[in-house]
């Protein structure tokens, strides 16, 4: 089992208005699994929602060290 990988996970939105956003949150990838604390998880999910999107992909980067 490979070892965890820190990191941001990052998704684009496009709001209902069209304005786009870009959100950023630290996260953990452990295998094929991305992980994202509850509170950051709260954060995305309160963004995604204000904008009037539904769903989005999220895009992991590996922090260099």
């Amino acid at each position: 089992m490979s070892s965890p990988k820190r990191g941001t996970a990052t998704a684009s939105l496009r709001g209902r208005d069209g304005e786009e956003l870009t959100v950023i949150v630290p996260a953990v990838l452990q295998g094929e699994q991305l992980l994202i604390s509850a509170d950051n998880l709260s954060t995305l999910r309160a963004t995604m929602h204000a904008a009037g999107v539904e769903d989005a992909e999220l895009e992991f980067s590996e922090l260099e060290v």
